[in-house]
């Protein structure tokens, strides 16, 4: 976690700061709060110190002199392109920063991030789990200079400082605290669909059974993601890529032509999830004589989960209404075949299911 701070002052009057730096702030921890109000938001732990230089602007004797925050302003930007201010850091008058030679000082700086400044943030990172998600800190305030050994007051200065290196979070812990504030599925994915949608109860189940497989896919794991989600489809049916699957479970409980259309739906996005989240193809090789893998781009694998979501989301409340049966009724056949004809886990099996490996 680099990315000190250099405190730079300039005294009032001064248009050019100061060639030497002052002080330094020190961010040593970032942590969720859930806690915090109006919403959650993280806390970033921050040392700073005066340093020994001499202050005198006048050319005489120097002083090692201390420095008050009278107002404070706090902006952090996302470094990965394109490079935005993400959130708004709060900071209460009554903990501004005071800055003395001999000794140090601790604070909490709340980062209030919202829905939308976690997603621009990730869209943006590479998706690679071994790059971290790089930000630049900057600091503008107007500073009291005081005399520390007398108490009395010396002058005003402006001050400005910037993180160097960049302040970083590792992607894994990113993912950890976005988390514990209650993140979960992309505000861009839940923008399709209305409230009365949005605030069933089957929608936020959906959302906490997709949790580990949106971890995937923010660590760009992107087969992996895909069937992750794949899983908690076959968690509603056994072989949902098995058109007549989700029949025997619609069996006598609407229309046919209804019970066909939403089982051709719901197969129909399990077989991609199965045929090219997971399975290689079919029929090509490469040089060595493998089954070739199926390419997936990581926005691909975006638009599967949003659409895997939205089907368990689906199937969720048809259970819930009694229209999707838990267990298949007595008299109603068994597929013998998946349609599909392969397995959600095992590449080179056939019939079986992805629950199983």
């Amino acid at each position: 976690m680099p990315g000190e701070l250099n405190l730079y002052l300039a005294q009032t009057g001064v248009a050019q700061m100061s060639q030497v730096p002052f002080g330094k702030f020190t961010p040593t921890d970032v942590n969720a709060d859930s806690t915090a109000r109006p919403a959650p938001a993280l806390r970033l732990t921050v040392t700073w110190s005066a340093s020994d230089r001499l202050w005198d602007p006048g050319g005489g004797e120097g002083k090692r002199l201390g420095f008050d925050f009278l107002s404070l302003g706090i902006e952090i930007r996302s470094n990965n392109a394109p490079t935005r201010l993400v959130g708004r850091v709060y900071v209460p008058d009554y903990q501004y920063p005071s800055l003395r030679p001999t000794t140090s000082g601790t604070g909490c700086w709340k980062w209030e991030l919202t829905r939308e400044d976690i997603e621009f943030v990730e869209s943006a990172h590479t998706g690679d789990q071994h790059t971290p998600h790089y930000f630049t800190i900057t600091i503008e305030g107007l500073v009291r200079i005081v005399d520390p050994d007398k108490g009395t007051f010396v002058g005003l200065a402006t001050a400005h400082a910037e993180s160097t290196p960049d302040f970083r979070i590792a992607a894994s812990d990113w993912i950890n605290l976005v988390t514990q504030l209650g993140y979960r599925t992309p505000p861009s994915v839940q923008s399709l669909l209305g409230v009365a949608a949005l605030g069933h109860p089957s929608w936020i189940e959906a959302e906490n059974r997709l949790v580990e497989a949106r971890r995937h896919l923010r660590l760009g794991e992107d087969k992996a993601a895909v069937v992750a989600g794949l899983h908690e489809l076959e968690g509603i049916v056994t072989a949902p890529y098995d058109r007549r699957r989700w029949e025997q479970h619609l069996a006598g409980a609407m229309l046919d032509q209804k019970t066909q259309a939403i089982a051709e739906l719901m197969s129909g996005i399990a077989t991609w999830a199965n045929r090219v989240g997971h399975h290689r193809d079919r029929s090509q090789r490469d040089a060595e004589g493998d089954l070739v893998v199926v390419p997936l781009d990581h926005w691909e694998a975006e638009i599967a989960l949003a659409q895997i979501q939205l089907a368990l989301t689906y199937a969720l409340r048809l259970r819930a209404s009694g229209l999707l049966l838990e267990n298949v009724p007595e008299g109603v056949g068994t597929a013998q075949e998946p349609e599909d004809g392969a397995s959600a886990t095992n590449p080179g099996s056939e019939g079986t299911s992805a629950s199983t490996a």
